[in-house]
């Protein structure tokens, strides 16, 4: 039993808190702000997030390689990280009142102004939150990322019900509420992780130039993983309102249900494969393909009944675009989990290839069938781009690592024993503070 599946274990375990979480939030959203409000507060965490990409270059990525590859130096890569953040902050606020108005309403998916600049704490929040992350996958202590995964959500959770629910806060009125608690948060938490480990903010030049070296590599995936995280729903608000832009939301968080392994275990996979490069990444894919066919065909004949009590039966429009959303989702994990593997063995620029491939279909078939069908149009082009980039990632994964086709596919038998016995010796530790072994 390997030390990198104890980890992908928990790693897992902060996806299921995030999962609970997100429902949650979720819920109480839907539930209080309807379809169009549930819109308005997902466009704008899209186009703010979209924003903290460009303006970083994923710097999120570049401090969990170095947490990794230089424990001895994290100190200075956190250092190095905020910096940037910093210096993404000074460069959007002048800049923002520069973008003509025009291309402002297509960036945040024709979302009003006043719900745009109420939203701006979006922006460092979104960054911190990423940076903080990293830093715990980076250095392997998954164990202080599920526990800073599990404060995130409940303040999130116990923030929207305080405010929807007790107080029944308008839309403008929370969306004040929850990001300037977010920043206290994230800011205090930063604080804490200085402190505990007796840090000092301190720039070394050359490690973040290093660093800088390393985000600008894979800042070719950028425009790509843009386009398929964030592209449908835009151009879905845009051509066809915040209304359907609700509907979409809640449909992609059910299936992202689908995904949260594959998110979880590709922030394992890369300081992994960044340190020793010894990863089973077929182990890991078989595994994850089969939980998330088993939960798709749950999601199918469930989804319907499980939607209408969880949102409503304002949001039962949202069933079908999920449906139409699976296939799309476990390319996605083929995907992300490849790409992770290959960005990890230091070739960001190749990890970067997939995502163009599925963005340049996205993009052409965003501009056809939205327009035509609306949500169904935006969920059927989802799908189709994710399983592009998915044949693209392994057809270079195989190419790089001579590593057979059926062997990332094909479920063994060993893999269930592997699973099962991780899952018994976490069971095990959380009872007497002791592995099993």
């Amino acid at each position: 039993m390997t030390k990198f599946v104890k980890q992908s274990v928990l790693a897992v375990g902060g996806e299921v808190v995030i999962f609970v979480g997100s429902l949650l939030f979720g819920m109480i959203t839907a539930r209080t702000l309807g379809p169009s409000g549930k819109g308005i507060l997902g466009v704008l965490s899209g186009a703010y997030g979209i924003l903290v990409t460009v303006l970083s270059l994923r710097f999120e990525r570049a401090v969990m390689y170095y947490s990794a590859t230089k424990p001895d130096e994290v100190s200075r890569t956190v250092s190095g990280g905020l910096l940037v953040g910093g210096l993404m902050l000074f460069a959007f606020f002048p800049a923002y009142w520069f973008i003509p108005e025009s291309i402002r309403y297509y960036v945040f998916g024709g979302v009003p102004v006043e719900y745009v600049m109420v939203a701006l704490l979006f922006l460092p929040n979104t960054y911190l939150m990423l940076i903080l992350s990293s830093l715990f996958a980076g250095q392997r202590r998954f164990e202080k990322r599920l526990a800073f995964l599990a404060v995130v959500h409940l303040v999130r959770v116990s923030v929207a019900f305080f405010g929807l629910v007790l107080c029944g806060f308008s839309l403008r009125e929370f969306i004040i509420l929850f990001s300037i608690t977010e920043c206290v948060l994230y800011g205090t938490l930063l604080v804490l992780v200085f402190r505990m480990n007796r840090w000092a903010f301190g720039i070394d030049w050359s490690h973040l130039k290093g660093m800088v070296q390393y985000a600008a590599a894979g800042s070719l995936s950028i425009p790509s993983e843009l386009v398929l995280s964030n592209l449908f729903l835009l151009v879905l608000s845009v051509v066809r309102g915040s209304y359907e832009a609700g509907l979409f939301v809640v449909a992609i968080m059910m299936t992202n249900t689908l995904g949260q392994f594959a998110n979880a275990l590709k922030d394992v996979i890369l300081p992994y494969a960044a340190s020793d490069g010894n990863v089973d990444e077929s182990q890991v894919l078989r595994v994850l393909i089969s939980i998330e066919l088993l939960m798709s065909i749950g999601l199918v004949l469930a989804g319907r009944y499980v939607l209408v009590l969880l949102y409503g039966t304002q949001f039962e429009g949202s069933f079908l675009p999920a449906v139409l959303l699976v296939p799309g989702v476990l390319g996605a994990t083929v995907c992300s989990v490849l790409s992770a593997s290959l960005q990890g063995r230091g070739r960001p620029g190749l990890a970067s290839l997939a995502p163009g491939v599925g963005s340049l279909c996205a993009i052409a078939l965003v501009l056809w069938l939205i327009p035509l069908h609306g949500i169904l149009g935006a969920a059927i082009a989802n799908a189709a781009a994710n399983l592009f980039s998915a044949f693209t990632a392994v057809f270079l994964y195989v190419r790089l690592t001579k590593s057979p086709v059926r062997r990332m596919f094909v479920l063994e038998g060993a893999d269930i024993r592997a699973t099962v016995a991780v899952v018994k010796d976490r069971w095990h530790v959380m009872r007497t503070g002791h592995g099993a072994e």
